[in-house]
């Protein structure tokens, strides 16, 4: 798996944890308290890559 976030691009949970380095609780805080945009699909959250991007801008993260 690349370790790009495309802004186009749909990624499940495992992605976006692994993309991150995050937990699964932690990301369960993060879409729950709306820090991070999420999608429900069935029984599945799907993040867009915007929206990942822009949480790590917001998070000071990247430049």
């Amino acid at each position: 798996m690349n370790n790009e976030i495309n802004p186009n691009a749909v990624y499940i949970g495992t992605e976006v944890r692994k993309l991150l380095r995050i937990g699964e609780a932690k990301l369960r805080k993060y879409v729950h308290d709306g820090t991070i945009k999420a999608s429900l699909a069935g029984n599945k959250f799907l993040y867009i890559g915007k929206n990942l991007l822009q949480y790590l801008e917001d998070t000071k993260i990247i430049d």
